[in-house]
């Protein structure tokens, strides 16, 4: 599953359009759970997110938060009540490096350290997760090396969450690039919101039919298959 996005269309594309948007960039920023790792996978977010809610108790919440299985959405959500998301923010870093500790990396990330090493093209992580946590995995399967910025969650920083376009155009400041020549690779609708606010042309991963659609509607340039490793055609390019 490769598609372009054009408008309200999405059309087939060749295997090289991925490579063509990857090698026009002078930096590739990269979220983290998802295209890089299996962070949360069910039931872990789940349970992370019944944890989320119990900073809020005798707070009404949305329907979408009150069911959500995204620690992260419940959290962004309750920036509305600072002093919660602050103390909730601080709790679930130590779970997320938990689950650092023990995650798999996703198809596409050896592929994506590979391609930014041999390329000389700096790599960020631009990610929501605590920094601890994707320092964490990355350090577990020797990568650190291969990212040249990181632009995370911290708990000083709770606005800067996407869909807030901040933590990309941090991350472009750091790597000295305008922030217009990268791409950034995401799986999220707040992600592409957060993209298409800072400037940056981006790359939606989705895992399933519906969050193809998804994405693409948000306007994703391309949209790919999550769970398929060769679904970017960076395989064999070291």
């Amino acid at each position: 599953m490769v598609r372009q996005h054009l408008g309200h269309h999405r059309h087939p594309i060749t295997m090289t359009a991925p490579l063509v948007l990857l090698n026009s960039a002078q930096a590739v920023l990269l979220d983290f759970d998802g295209p890089i790792a299996e962070l949360m996978p069910p039931p872990v977010n789940s349970e992370a997110a019944t944890a989320a809610r119990q900073i809020l108790a005798g707070i009404e919440l949305p329907y979408e938060i009150e069911t959500s299985t995204d620690h992260l959405a419940v959290l962004r959500w309750a920036r509305i009540a600072m002093t919660a998301f602050s103390l909730g923010s601080k709790r679930h870093a130590p779970a997320e490096v938990q689950a650092a500790e023990v995650c798999a990396a996703s198809v596409h990330a050896a592929a994506f350290m590979e391609f930014g090493h041999s390329r000389d093209l700096p790599l960020a992580i631009v990610s929501n997760n605590s920094s601890d946590a994707v320092r964490t995995a990355l350090a577990r399967w020797h990568w650190l090396d291969r990212i040249a910025a990181f632009a995370c969650r911290t708990p000083d920083a709770i606005d800067w969450m996407k869909p807030s376009p901040r933590l990309l155009l941090l991350a472009a400041d750091v790597l000295h690039v305008n922030i217009s020549r990268t791409v950034f690779v995401e799986d999220a609708v707040s992600d592409v919101v957060a993209a298409k606010a800072a400037g940056a042309p981006l790359i939606g991963l989705a895992k399933s039919e519906a969050r193809a659609n998804e994405l693409g509607e948000a306007g994703a340039d391309l949209v790919a298959d999550l769970r398929d490793g060769s679904a970017l055609g960076l395989g064999g390019l070291g």
